[in-house]
């Protein structure tokens, strides 16, 4: 059997047996399984969650905090690279300080991985957002939230400058500099996020209806495709199994930022329109069929039967579908009351969103 395969129904067994439990509940074992979350947030880290806030919104301030950042850090990154296009000798003069620039591959990958830890940190700050607001109003533990926060991009920042430092002190292969690359990137990172993910479902568990809102599903199978996403990515490369490295790639770089787009989205127009979601059926449209598709976003090559290249065709057409379904759903929820949906910038921004992924997605 592929390799792609086993990956995908380990994903989905996990996943399933985790979405009827935090639906239906764990019974009896619902308390203590509370207090040992609580605990593993709030004392596990040795009284350095202490250090930080833990009053209303704080954590999710952090994570987008922390993502403007990273995307000030990504546009510099754009404009330097912009400019050696233009001028291929530019910025020469400071190579008396360890300038140096070649073809370009390292700026690039210093683009995307700051680009795409911003995007994913602003996102997530989103989403907790709209997680704590179902819940008791903030998150189970908001001072743990902004640990993560730093975590993630202390190890973001490791990825990327501890394999230059090493490589100035003692003589890093290829070989080793891509592995510690890829071990602080997928998998150390995807351990922060497991926190984040044990946070969310507390204050999930304190939500005041029976039902799981929409934005909240998002959060939580977006969280899910990062952790197993970036461990396939890690234990592919380290195994040498491409498939399953691309299947990484697709559910890290598509699947988690189209769900946290959607959580957003379906959190902030609703809210402003002061009315429910237009299509409840469009809502579990766009959610059940992205995770079965494959949008088409930053597609990469990988080595693959004709079998799966063919597959691989047709689920990237019919990613289209879950992208049409939701952004139709938002923009006609907001139509519904245009008036308050202008009046708070960040339900406009969410339904202009709406409006132009459908074409990107085309155009892509």
């Amino acid at each position: 059997m592929e390799a792609v395969f086993i990956a995908l129904f380990f994903f989905f067994t996990v996943v399933g047996f985790s979405t009827f439990y935090l639906q239906k509940g764990i019974g009896t074992m619902a308390d203590p399984m509370r207090q040992f979350g609580l605990f593993l947030l709030n004392k596990a880290p040795a009284g350095i969650v202490d250090l930080f806030n833990d009053e209303k919104g704080s954590g999710a301030k952090t994570w987008m905090n922390l993502g403007m950042i990273w995307l000030t850090l990504a546009g510099i990154g754009t404009f330097l690279s912009l400019w050696h296009d233009y001028d291929s000798s530019a910025l020469d003069s400071l190579a008396s300080i360890g300038w140096a620039y070649d073809d370009g591959s390292a700026l690039n990958t210093f683009v995307n991985a700051t680009l795409i830890t911003g995007l994913f940190s602003i996102l997530l700050g989103g989403g907790l957002v709209a997680v704590a607001r179902s819940g008791a109003g903030k998150m189970a533990s908001e001072s743990n939230a902004s640990l993560t926060a730093l975590l993630f991009s202390v190890l973001t920042a490791a990825a990327l400058l501890l394999p230059t430092i090493l490589g100035l002190l003692a003589d890093l292969s290829a070989e080793n500099e891509s592995l510690l690359q890829d071990l602080f990137m997928h998998s150390l990172r995807a351990f922060i996020i497991i926190a984040v993910m044990i946070n969310v479902l507390l204050t999930v568990a304190q939500r005041k209806g029976e039902t799981i809102q929409a934005s909240n599903w998002f959060v939580f199978m977006a969280l899910a495709s990062f952790i197993f996403g970036s461990q396939f990515r890690f234990f592919g490369e380290l195994t040498d199994v491409t498939q399953v490295v691309w299947l990484g790639e697709r559910m890290t770089q598509s699947w988690v930022m189209i769900s946290l787009f959607f959580a957003v989205a379906y959190h902030l127009v609703p809210r402003a329109a002061s009315r429910p979601i237009w299509s409840d059926s469009m809502t579990k449209a766009s959610m059940l069929l992205l995770f079965f598709t494959l949008p088409p976003f930053m597609m990469s090559s990988a080595d693959a039967g004709t079998l799966l290249e063919n597959l691989g065709a047709i689920l990237m057409t019919l990613g289209l579908l879950p992208i049409f379904a939701g952004s139709v759903n938002i923009i006609m929820t907001a139509v519904g009351n245009a008036t308050g949906v202008v009046a708070r910038p960040g339900a406009m921004a969410a339904t202009l969103a709406m409006i132009a992924f459908p074409i990107f997605a085309i155009g892509g």
